[in-house]
């Protein structure tokens, strides 16, 4: 559940222990950002996104599996379909659009090049960098997961992690 809707089911809860209740600092100083003088919605806001990012997180890791890649190198694959026109895309645009280092994005692109997924060759202007485009096996292996990633998406991210065995609890009453 997450904890907006958590916090739904609670308003009308009285609290056993009102004097124990923990007040956490404000995590936020800006007006536009406080309600009433409470950060109470933007904590609701910041850890929904929480849930999301995570749940993305399972989907690209699950899309990546049934491509036979990590979900990291579903996601360069993905960022080289959408930036590289149809010249090719730089190494270093790649990485500036997802938010890591051109290196890293030179090692993953390079076991997908071996992959025979994307194919690496010198840029005309700059003989020192390299364009990335896809092979057509990329293309191929981006197409069939992506009525399965849409569907994902349209069913609201449900797809969850197993829930882990957990020792069984004893009762309430007996604790």
């Amino acid at each position: 559940m997450s904890i907006s809707k958590l916090a739904r089911t609670r308003v009308g809860a009285k609290r056993e222990n009102a004097a124990a209740a923990h007040v956490l600092p404000p995590t936020v100083s800006s007006g536009a950002l406080l309600d009433k003088g409470s950060d109470r919605r933007f904590r609701t806001l910041v850890n929904d996104l929480f849930t999301i990012a995570s749940r993305m997180e399972i989907v690209r890791a699950h899309l990546g599996r049934r491509m036979g890649l990590s979900g990291p190198q579903y996601s360069v694959l993905v960022a080289v379909a959408h930036l590289q026109g149809e010249r090719g895309v730089r190494v270093g645009t790649v990485a500036q659009a997802m938010h890591v280092s051109s290196a890293f994005i030179a090692s993953e692109t390079g076991k997908m090049a071996r992959l025979g997924l994307l194919l690496k060759r010198p840029n005309p202007q700059d003989r020192r960098g390299v364009l990335l485009t896809l092979e057509p096996a990329g293309r191929l292996k981006i197409d069939r997961v992506s009525a399965e990633f849409a569907r994902l998406i349209a069913d609201g991210v449900k797809t969850r992690p197993k829930p882990r065995s957990r020792a069984r609890r004893a009762p309430r009453s007996a604790r």
